[in-house]
């Protein structure tokens, strides 16, 4: 799957690439990434198996403006794709490291 934003061919989001790692972007690990209220709230969703038309439903905002805030989120995370968004946030919520 594409990330977010990115279907039919579209580049996915720029990320320095001086700092790669295996499955995704590098995130430095001694962090929770800071992530918006919002974001956040769209990442629960998306980890509950809302599609992003659903998400956009329930916050009552667009299907564009989730895609944005999952796409910001991919990039916080350093995740490549939905799935490792979503695995990366559940990890990073259930196990915060100081």
């Amino acid at each position: 799957m594409a990330p977010v934003g990115c279907q039919g061919g579209g580049q996915a989001p720029r990320v320095s690439a001086s700092h790669p790692i295996a499955g995704g972007w590098n995130v430095d690990e001694r962090h929770i990434p800071h992530l918006s209220e919002q974001e956040r709230r769209a990442l629960e969703l998306a980890a509950a198996g809302y599609t992003n038309r659903q998400i956009a439903l329930a916050m009552t905002l667009s299907e564009g403006t989730i895609k944005t805030y999952l796409k910001h989120s991919y990039l916080k995370l350093g995740a490549n794709s939905r799935a490792h968004a979503v695995a990366r946030w559940i990890d990073v919520r259930d196990n915060p490291r100081p």
